[in-house]
């Protein structure tokens, strides 16, 4: 558990850069299906980010938040 909690920036870089991969992919697919596809793995890249953020900086709104990115733009709305 100490490993991960070290290496938390490590994985907060990660985060961002498959928030950055999935928007040059969706930039260049036409096709419905994995727009939609894409678009869900890019929420929850951001809901990762926005998880990982809040733990270190110790915000109770952030996890809020991150909570609200998973469920609803990552579940719900790509129904």
């Amino acid at each position: 558990m100490h490993m991960i909690i070290e290496n938390l920036p490590f994985f907060l870089t990660l985060a961002s850069a498959g928030m950055l991969l999935s928007s040059f992919i969706l930039v260049s697919r036409m096709r419905l299906r994995t727009f939609v596809g894409l678009f869900r793995l890019q929420s929850v890249f951001l809901g990762l980010y926005a998880l990982i953020l809040a733990y270190l900086i110790g915000e109770f709104d952030l996890v809020v938040m991150a909570g609200l990115i998973l469920v609803l733009k990552a579940g719900l709305l790509p129904y």
